[in-house]
């Protein structure tokens, strides 16, 4: 399997080393824009020799650099996007560019030149959103269920999760360099509540519904749920908490299934959730694996209890 993954931030780096510990002699190909995070991954991960591993610059608003990069791929997992809320809020040409017409880039050029897989990778922020960055990730999602009708050949598909533990720019890494600084930690409002999941566990899901995938699927791990509150206890208990207030981009509580994707939404054994597509013109039939989820269910933070079994 020859792989390519666009982007090189945590979920990449974390994709990269667990495919490498599976299969050493597996191709990968990382393409990213950023000079600066490639240079830091060779540090642990480096080019060429044995390890099968090579770093293409280029960003994802090219279509021709990216159809260079797919020659005798098979395999792309798409991660890059422009993924800070508020910096997509102020820009939202830009964030159009990278995370709906540069994802669009992606799933075209994988048709083109005759990839079989293509994993989307997406967040909680796309279900109900109320930010430019979920609405770009929204479009991103509609495009790539949609994409399936326009090959014999490529398969695309979507894994949505929710907050990663200690990735660049979670609340996590603000609150270390809070406490580093002597400062308190800030907090937006006690009640709020979020999804977590660890870097190792996306990785794992990534590559386990990368084998599952029959095209059109969006794929839903199991994800904990904590308040803001419990998270600052359990990390940096009894430490003075400034109280900052919801932003308006902001979610009192994130969700993962809406009521409406619930109709189509089935829960599977190991805890995680597939919503199939509402139309499959590129199959003559589905089969529906797992068990119905209950009408009117919703996968959200603030919910005690998810698994509907």
């Amino acid at each position: 399997m020859n792989i390519l993954i666009t982007g090189a931030g945590t979920l990449a780096q974390e994709l990269v080393r667990q495919l490498q510990a599976v299969d050493h002699d597996r191709r990968i190909v990382i393409y990213s824009r950023s000079e600066l995070r490639q240079h830091e991954m060779r540090a642990e991960f480096p080019e060429g020799g044995a390890t099968g591993l090579r770093y293409m610059l280029g960003d994802v608003r090219d279509y021709e650099r990216l159809c260079r990069a797919m020659e005798t791929v098979d395999t792309v997992i798409h991660t890059a996007a422009l993924k800070r809320i508020e910096v997509c809020q102020y820009n939202p040409q830009e964030a159009i560019k990278t995370n709906v017409l540069g994802s669009m880039n992606v799933i075209d050029a994988a048709i083109d030149m005759g990839v079989h897989k293509v994993m989307m990778i997406s967040t909680d922020k796309a279900v109900e959103s109320i930010s430019c960055y979920g609405s770009t990730k929204a479009c991103m999602e509609q495009y790539a269920i949609a994409a399936n009708a326009l090959s014999v050949v490529t398969r695309v598909s979507v894994v949505r999760y929710a907050n990663v533990r200690g990735s660049n720019g979670s609340v996590l890494t603000i609150w270390e360099k809070q406490v580093a600084a002597g400062e308190p930690i800030t907090i937006t409002d006690p009640a709020m509540t979020r999804m977590w999941i660890t870097k190792q566990d996306a990785a794992a899901f990534v590559i386990k519904s990368l084998d599952k995938m029959e095209g059109g699927e969006i794929f839903i791990p199991h994800c904990d749920c904590e308040s803001l509150l419990q998270l600052k206890q359990n990390y940096h208990f009894g430490y003075k908490t400034v109280v900052t207030g919801l932003r308006s981009d902001e979610k009192l509580h994130e969700t993962l299934v809406s009521p409406v994707e619930a109709r189509r939404c089935y829960a599977q054994e190991d805890g995680s959730y597939i919503i199939f597509p509402f139309q499959h013109d590129w199959r003559s039939h589905w089969d529906y694996r797992g068990t119905r989820v209950p009408e009117g269910w919703k996968y959200a933070s603030d919910a005690a209890v998810h698994n509907p079994r």
